[in-house]
This record gives structure tokens, C-alpha cells and sequence, in this order.
């Protein structure tokens, strides 16, 4: 009831059967309806609305702009991602025999294309591996740009990886 303190619902309440029992069980219900309002009024004159919350986050700003029904839909996609995050976190140290990451794998593939590797940065973890380097000394940034994958590199060098790594014979990314 618009954020009403308990005691003074409690109050309503006593108040409410007191008058129902003065009404014979509802033979005088217009009566009863006019005296409630006039007790519920009386309760709630002092009442006052809580202060409006104003912020400068961009975060709360954002998530206020959304309809509930979009909000709705951005978790149920979340939701139906988590089992492929958790999937791909659970594969964020294991390596191949030639010491290659998931990264370096989905870097390598021709199937994969930016937003893949977005997610598993973004999503997944795989900042953290960002400049792993396989058994040969080859980091993820490098195996982008053996392969001319140019939106790959400037992604993975706008996420920090590091552009002054070297191989094992000493070849530097450039």
C-alpha cells in the first residue's frame, strides 16, 4: 500500500473490523466504504512518497531506458549463453600438443570471425591468456598476423595483448 509503514496497516486493519462489526456484516456497506476512506485518508495525509534516486551512472541510466520486456529478453539470451561460456572457460588453460590455446585455435580457424573471438575475450575469460604463447613461442596476436587477420590484430592489440612479444628464434611481431 504505496510503502505504508506496518504499524499503520495494522491500524487499517483493527479499524476495518471494528467498523464491519458496527455494520451488522455488511448491512450498511455504503456506510462502511465511506468510513474506511475517511480512516484511510486520515492515515495517510502524512504520507509522503520516497525521494527520486538521481545518478550520473551510465550503467543504471542504460538499464533504465529498457522496457522490463527488453530487459527480460537480454537476460534470457545471457542465460542461453552461460553453457557455452562455462564450456569455453573450462577450456581457458588446457592446451593441444603443440601448446596452442582455444585462442589460438579460433584465431587460426577460417570459420571464425571477429565476434568469436570478442566473445571468448569478452565473455569467457580469454583476456587472461591473451599473450600466450604456444610451444613454439607463437602468441595469439602473432598467429593473426601470420594469417593477415587485420581486424583480429587491431582487437587483440586494443585489449592489451602485447605487440613487442617474440618467438623462440627471436622474430618480433610487427
Amino acid at each position: 500500500m504505496l510503502g505504508a509503514r506496518e504499524d499503520i496497516l495494522k491500524d487499517l486493519e483493527i479499524e476495518e473490523v471494528f467498523i464491519k462489526s458496527l455494520c451488522d456484516n455488511y448491512t450498511f456497506e455504503e456506510r462502511e466504504k465511506s468510513l474506511l476512506n475517511n480512516i484511510y485518508k486520515e492515515k495517510i495525509k502524512d504520507f509522503k512518497e520516497p525521494p527520486t534516486v538521481i545518478t550520473d551512472s551510465i550503467f543504471e541510466a542504460e538499464w533504465d531506458a529498457l522496457s522490463d520486456d527488453e530487459i527480460l529478453q537480454i537476460i534470457e539470451e545471457k542465460w542461453k549463453n552461460f553453457d557455452i561460456i562455462q564450456s569455453f572457460k573450462m577450456k581457458l588453460n588446457k592446451i593441444d600438443i603443440y601448446g596452442e590455446t582455444e585462442l589460438h585455435r579460433a584465431i587460426s580457424s577460417d570459420a571464425t570471425d571477429l565476434n568469436h573471438i570478442k566473445f571468448l575475450i569478452n565473455e569467457c575469460g580469454y583476456d587472461e591468456i591473451i599473450d600466450k604463447s604456444d610451444f613454439a613461442g607463437i602468441t595469439p596476436l602473432m598467429k593473426a598476423v601470420n594469417i593477415d587477420r587485420t581486424d583480429i590484430v587491431q582487437y587483440l592489440l586494443e585489449k592489451g595483448a602485447k605487440s613487442d612479444a617474440t618467438m623462440r628464434n627471436t622474430n618480433t611481431v610487427y
